[in-house]
This record gives C-alpha cells, sequence and structure tokens, in this order.
C-alpha cells in the first residue's frame, strides 16, 4: 500500500508541475492577487485590508482583492516567496509559491488517503480510489498548481474531519478535544468557509457522547469546552481585527460593498429568470462543470451572451461534461444501492460517521448556494473543502457494481480513467487553450 500511495503522490505532483507550466502566471482564478497579498506579508507591510474609499481594481494589481481572507496560507507561503525571490527574482518568487501551494495539495491528499483508511479500514480499495480520484481531478490539479489559499483550505479540512472521526471507538479524552480544537482553530484562519466545520463538529461531539449507557451530558460540555474554546482562542486575533477595521468578525458587509459591481441574481438575472430558473439554468451547470474542469475566468461577456442569444457560454460546451454527469448519476445510484444492502448492518460508528462526514458536505453545498444567491460564483472549487467526503462517496458509488472481490481492480479503472481525463485536460484542453489566449492577444 505504501507504494501505491507513492505512485498516487508521484502521479499527482508531476500532473500539478505539467499544469502550472501550461497555465500563465494570473491565469487562474485571483491568483495575482493572492499572489500580492504574499507579497505583502514576505516585505513586512502587514495585513493588507479591503479600501472601502473607491471602487476596487482589478485582481493583478489591487492588494486588497483577497484582503478579506485569513492570513495562515500567506503567511506560509511568505518564506518560500522570498526563497524564490532570492533566487530568480520575481519568477522565482511566482514559482516558489505556486510549488507551495502543490506541497499542501500533497498534504491534502495523504490526508484524503488517512481519512478513507479511517472509513473503511478493512477496505484499502476505497482509499485508492477515493485518493486517486482527488489527485487526478482536473480542476483540483489547475487550483493545486496556482497561488490559492484553496489546497490549504482543503487539507486542514480533512485533518479536521480525521480529528472528527478518530475518538468515536473509545471514550472522549481531552487531548482528542485539544487536537481538533487546533485543527479547527487552523481552519478558521485558511479561510471563511471553515464555519462549516463547527456545526459537523458538534455532531461529532454529540456521536461520541452517546454511549451504551446513555448520553454522558457532563463529558459532552467538557469536551464542546475545549475543543470550541481552543478554536476561538486562536481565531480571535483575526475576528478582533476585523471588528476594529469593519465593524463586523466576518468583514460581511465590507466585502459586500467592495463586490458590489460583480454579477448577482438581482442585477443581472432576476430580470429574465425567476430564482429556480437561475439555479438549474445557470448556477448548478456550471458549478458541476467547475467541479471536474473548467479553466480560466468567468468572463461577463460570455454570462451576457449565454442569457441572451446563447451563442457563447461558460464553460465552453465539451463532449465530456454529458459523459461525466452520466458518471456522477451512476455514482449516486451506486451508493443507494449500497445503502440498501447494508442498511440493516450499520454499526453506531458508522452511522456516526455518515453523520459526519455527510453534515460536512450538506454545509459546503448549502454555503455555496447560498452565495450565489447574492453573487453569481458557481464555482465548483469552491466544494474542495468537502473533497474527501465527495470522493469518498463517488468511489463507494462506482465500486458499488462489482464483486467484492474485484474492488481492487475497480479502483485500479478508477484511477486509470481519472489519469486519462487529467492527461486530456492538461494536453487537450490547457495548454492549446492558453497558448491560442496567448497567440490573439500577442
Amino acid at each position: 500500500m505504501t507504494r501505491v500511495w507513492f505512485l498516487l503522490m508521484a502521479g499527482s505532483l508531476a500532473l500539478a508541475l505539467g499544469f502550472a507550466r501550461a497555465t500563465p502566471f494570473g491565469g487562474a482564478p485571483d491568483e495575482a492577487a493572492h499572489f500580492r497579498y504574499v507579497a505583502a506579508l514576505a516585505h513586512g507591510e502587514g495585513l493588507p485590508r479591503l479600501d472601502l474609499s473607491r471602487p476596487r481594481a482589478s485582481a493583478a494589481t489591487d492588494v486588497s482583492y483577497e484582503a478579506h481572507q485569513p492570513p495562515l496560507y500567506y503567511a506560509l507561503a511568505a518564506p518560500f516567496y522570498l526563497a524564490g525571490e532570492a533566487i530568480a527574482g520575481r519568477d522565482g518568487a511566482r514559482a516558489a509559491v505556486r510549488f507551495c501551494s502543490m506541497l499542501l495539495g500533497l498534504l491534502g491528499l495523504a490526508l484524503i488517503w488517512a481519512l478513507a483508511r479511517s472509513v473503511a479500514p478493512e477496505d484499502p480499495a476505497l482509499a485508492i480510489a477515493a485518493t486517486g480520484i482527488a489527485a487526478l481531478l482536473p480542476m483540483r490539479l489547475a487550483v493545486v498548481s496556482s497561488v490559492s489559499n484553496d489546497a490549504l483550505a482543503e487539507a486542514v479540512a480533512t485533518a479536521c474531519l480525521i480529528a472528527m472521526l478518530r475518538p468515536l471507538d473509545r471514550a472522549p479524552a481531552w487531548r482528542d478535544a485539544a487536537l481538533l480544537g487546533l485543527l479547527l482553530g487552523i481552519a478558521l484562519l485558511t479561510k471563511s468557509s471553515s464555519l462549516m466545520l463547527l456545526p459537523a463538529a458538534l455532531a461529532a461531539l454529540t456521536c461520541q457522547a452517546r454511549r451504551e449507557g446513555g448520553f454522558q451530558a457532563g463529558a459532552f460540555v467538557r469536551q464542546c469546552a475545549i475543543v470550541f474554546g481552543i478554536a476561538l482562542a486562536m481565531a480571535a486575533p483575526w475576528l478582533w481585527r476585523n471588528v476594529a477595521v469593519y465593524g463586523d468578525p466576518l468583514g460581511r458587509a465590507a466585502f459586500t460593498w467592495y463586490f458590489q459591481d460583480t454579477p448577482r441574481y438581482e442585477t443581472h438575472f432576476s430580470f429574465r429568470f425567476g430564482f429556480l430558473a437561475y439555479l438549474l439554468r445557470f448556477v448548478l451547470p456550471v458549478t458541476f462543470a467547475s467541479f471536474w474542469g473548467a479553466f480560466g475566468y468567468l468572463s461577463p461577456d460570455e454570462w451576457f451572451l449565454f442569457m441572451g442569444a446563447l451563442r457563447k457560454a461558460y464553460p465552453p460546451p465539451s463532449w465530456l461534461y454529458p459523459l461525466l454527469a452520466l458518471a456522477t448519476l451512476a455514482a449516486l445510484a451506486g451508493l443507494g444501492r449500497r445503502w440498501l444492502a447494508v442498511r440493516h448492518d450499520f454499526s453506531q460508528r458508522a452511522t456516526a460517521v455518515g453523520v459526519v462526514l455527510g453534515l460536512h458536505a450538506a454545509l459546503v453545498t448549502a454555503a455555496l448556494l447560498s452565495f450565489n444567491t447574492e453573487f453569481f460564483q458557481a464555482q465548483g472549487r469552491y466544494l474542495f473543502p468537502a473533497l474527501a467526503t465527495i470522493t469518498i462517496g463517488l468511489a463507494t458509488g462506482w465500486m458499488a457494481w462489482t464483486p467484492v472481490e474485484s474492488r481492487t481492480r475497480a479502483a485500479w479503472l478508477i484511477v486509470g480513467g481519472m489519469a486519462a481525463l487529467a492527461i486530456y485536460a492538461l494536453v487537450g484542453v490547457v495548454a492549446p487553450g492558453f497558448e491560442r489566449l496567448a497567440g490573439s492577444l500577442g
């Protein structure tokens, strides 16, 4: 199994390096703005802040563009920036910070492997398939090969899920609670979407407190105090700074004002489509496509054309998206088949695992949909904090159609299919697409 793990890591890193080479700097979503945040910390300029005295500039030039993001990823990337700058100037700094994201991506894969092994220790094929899906998912490769805090947010979320599930087989201990609190604090300092982990942690602590002798209320209260006390103490400086600068802990009102020119349902869609049509025709299809792979930027011109004459759409039409939709439906059907087969044999632990992972994935999805009720930001990468759960679900669903004795073979077929998809995305879509763009601009 160790050799398999290294093979998946090496393959993912090689493809990520290929995506980085094929994608010009700034070609990934908000990459230039993330980089400017790293540069500000590396050069000792302190935390940037949203400049509410003027309309926002472009992501390529405005250091305020990502200032609403918590600082942990940027602080971790700053030493890479300085080392790369010392070796090869600004280009070296860009390459070094991208490499930092790739290393965080590898950490995320290792944690997905660990979570899959924790969920089904008797089924190593599940870890192979789930990790392979994540390692070779084209959109994830594009994200982890760019300057972005998404790779760290995914890794830390997966680590939190592991920490939630670890104590399910034993009596609650303060060390388990302290570890979970520490990881939740790290998550809150990485990305605001990590708030979705808090209800999942509460559900996990509730499951841990339910023992054969009944609900252990005292242990539950103690564990909650440790977990959420540590998490809040770690996040408190960042939250208090937001109160001092913007007037609220998350800077929500400042964010909404700063990005007021971003396309929204009310200003760009409601005059032509009802809300349900907006979700079904725009949010869900674009989210689905960009979860698997849709590269470059969402262009306002493309949205208007899509709304109007339907002459052009983002993402561009592809023969692959219908096939991926069918594959996803097959996985969902397989999950249903698997549940029907084992529903009477669910242990208390298996039920708790399903509740915790399912709740977190549902909350991440709900947060994406809620965000799109205000801003049109149907980006599949917003689901990546729940990627471990999603890939475990996809792997379970696909392998449910195979006999038990063929599960390892099925896992490798899944990995092979994902590898073919990743290679096609790199050499058939990303590399020629950015070459054509460079040619048209040149």
